[in-house]
């Protein structure tokens, strides 16, 4: 039986250790080495005329990049809805729709698993004069 040197030894428990350590190479579990992030980043909807701003618009929402599961923490609940507080994968979406009422700036901020966070930034206003 061939002997394994005692400094070798060491030197391969020390790199196992360093390893481990780090999170593996799931990139979930380790932190994530994807940028986190949002398609789009923002939506501006326009109503159908200067008295009304769009009701029943909206989007899907991608989440990408980042440590799953992510939160969907909607800001302003009283102008806009979302289908989902979690989204539980990567590469997954959330829908947003417009109640109808009008707002110049809002957000929804997505928060990873490593409280990392990205916003949406959405905005309703009424429509041109015909």
């Amino acid at each position: 039986m061939k002997r394994i040197p005692f400094k070798a030894l060491v030197a391969a428990i020390a790199c196992t250790t360093l390893l481990a350590s780090c999170g593996g190479g799931d990139d979930d579990d380790a932190g994530s080495i994807t940028p986190f992030g949002i398609v789009p980043d923002s939506i501006d909807v326009t109503g159908p005329d200067e008295t009304a701003c769009g009701a029943g618009f909206g989007g899907d929402v991608l989440v990408s990049g980042g440590a799953a599961p992510y939160r969907v923490v909607n800001l302003i609940p009283g102008y806009v809805s979302v289908d989902r507080t979690t989204v539980d994968d990567r590469n997954k979406t959330f829908a947003v729709t417009f109640s109808g009422a009008c707002f110049e700036e809002g957000q929804i901020v997505i928060i990873d698993s490593m409280d990392r966070q990205v916003t949406l930034s959405l905005s309703n206003a009424e429509g041109e004069e015909e």
